[in-house]
């Protein structure tokens, strides 16, 4: 013996079911999102680990040039620690 469900009924088990494919499809629509700002993340980290180097390189190249001091970056003026 079947019952057949009323259309209200129906219409609720459908309405539910699209609720839930629509926030399956936002989970991996995130886990792409997140995927992309990691990686973006990894490139960033790498450029900033990149400037640290590039600005080590730089203080030694000046320290080599001019001894050990201190540098005021608003006048471009080298104070010596001697």
């Amino acid at each position: 013996m079947s019952t057949k469900l009323t259309e209200e009924e129906l219409g609720k088990i459908n309405a539910i079911g699209q609720q839930e494919a629509d926030i399956v499809l936002k989970i991996g629509q995130s886990e792409i999102q997140l995927d992309a700002i990691k990686k973006q993340k990894e490139v960033l980290l790498q450029q900033l680990t990149d400037l640290g180097k590039e600005r080590t390189n730089l203080m030694n190249d000046m320290q080599a040039k001019y001894g050990e001091g201190t540098i005021d970056i608003n006048t471009g003026e080298f104070t010596s620690h001697k």
